[in-house]
């Protein structure tokens, strides 16, 4: 991306940079799915380059709610969905959103696309800030 180092991707991904220079140069050949499509929002990839990205690492470029939500035990789906007027959502180890309810879906798409993007592991205020909005419905 134009005007970032690669360090400042690297952050934006939530990797290292020693890793993300690795994957840069070919010398790591095998990035999970999750860090192939978190490189493509720190570089703010449109669909197209996003899914050339997930073809140039091997991988086969499903949507990401559909990649992540398969990891997402059925009975926890079941279980988000119980709750239609409550928003909810499940989390994964790294602190990414794996599912989530409707509720939390359309709570969530009234804040603007540019302000989901600066929501990063390694940005944890932001991320309980947004949190906090979409639970105040604003």
């Amino acid at each position: 991306m134009k005007g970032l180092r690669r360090e400042e991707v690297a952050v934006l991904a939530g990797v290292s940079a020693d890793y993300y220079i690795r994957l840069e140069q070919g010398r790591e050949t095998n990035p999970s799915p999750q860090v192939v499509d978190a490189l493509g929002s720190a570089l703010r990839l449109g669909a197209d380059a996003r899914t050339h990205l997930f073809r140039l690492a091997g991988i086969n470029p499903r949507t990401k709610a559909d990649s992540f939500r398969d990891q997402v035990h059925p009975d926890l789906l079941r279980l988000l969905d119980a709750f239609p007027t409550t928003a909810a959502y499940v989390m994964g180890p790294p602190l990414d959103i794996l599912a989530t309810n409707e509720r939390w879906s359309a709570r969530r798409r009234r804040v603007p696309r540019w302000r989901r993007g600066t929501l990063r592991r390694s940005d944890g205020k932001r991320r309980v800030e947004l949190e906090r909005r979409c639970r105040a419905g604003r």
